[in-house]
């Protein structure tokens, strides 16, 4: 797998909802995290939290994303677009034949 460093989001979007007891478990978080020295800083992580995906599709040759992140304190919505370089269309491309491989090498032992 090769690094692509040049690749850029095109666009993204994040909603936190504004609620200090939620804003406080973000912050802890981030504490948690080792981000948190001098700066008041936020933290969303799958942790604790339950993501839901609302979309994520391939089309123009980016890939889209959207979802919301919950818990019992509040939500973050998340949505960006990333345009899919040579680089990583050959890593897709790898990662899917190393499963069709896999598929394949299954469906010869059923025979």
């Amino acid at each position: 797998m090769e690094i692509d460093k040049e690749t850029k989001l095109s666009s993204l979007n994040i909603v936190i909802d504004d609620n200090e007891k939620y804003l406080d478990k973000l912050r802890n978080q981030a504490k948690e995290d080792g981000q948190n020295d001098k700066e008041k800083k936020l933290s969303v992580t799958l942790f604790g939290h339950t993501n839901e995906t609302y979309e994520i599709y391939i089309e123009d040759g980016k890939l889209f994303y959207s979802g919301n992140l919950s818990s019992k304190d509040g939500e973050t919505y998340v949505s960006f677009e990333l345009p899919i370089s040579q680089t990583i269309l050959f890593d897709i491309l790898g990662e899917a034949l190393k499963k069709f491989n896999k598929v394949r090498t299954l469906l010869e032992a059923v025979k």
